[in-house]
């Protein structure tokens, strides 16, 4: 857990940061971490593809994405509808186009700490936690007043 801790804190750095991780050689990660497989090449490709599709709440594929965040940070609680007022149990606001700002933050932190952990499909619930702890830590700034404040609002724009 505690390098989750330190990875968390890590993804609000600066863009540099980002620019390494994703414009390095397929082959080389941290040493820490060591090489992958071509399984995990392929899926961290995956993970990067999905960085440049925007949420669009037409797709089937992106409504299941939402049910699965809820799912796995309410188990105990149904989801009565993607448009629902259950969501600000997770901290989204009202105004429809922050809560529209802040799902798209949310997907990008997560694809963010997915390839910062080098999780693979197994710590699907891992990842969850970690950019549900962030986008918490995030929200209770006393400094964020918007949406526009969230230092994970940058990952919209690298």
């Amino acid at each position: 857990m505690r390098n989750n801790a330190m990875v968390t804190n890590d993804m609000v750095g600066g863009k540099s940061w980002f620019g390494w991780l994703f414009n390095r050689t397929t082959t080389k990660r941290p040493s820490s971490i060591g090489l992958l497989t071509p399984l995990q090449e392929q899926r961290i490709q995956k993970l990067k593809d999905r960085l440049n599709v925007p949420f669009d709440e037409a797709r089937p594929d992106h409504q299941e994405a939402l049910k699965a965040l809820w799912h796995a940070s309410f188990p105990e609680t149904e989801l009565t509808n993607l448009v629902s007022e259950q969501w600000k149990d997770m901290g989204w606001q009202e105004d429809e186009e922050a809560f529209d700002i802040l799902y798209c933050i949310a997907f990008e932190l997560m694809d963010a700490q997915w390839l910062a952990m080098g999780a693979s499909y197994m710590q699907f619930k891992d990842v969850l936690e970690a950019t549900k702890i962030q986008l918490e830590r995030e929200l209770s700034l006393e400094d964020v007043r918007r949406i526009r404040d969230l230092p994970a609002y940058n990952l919209l724009y690298r």
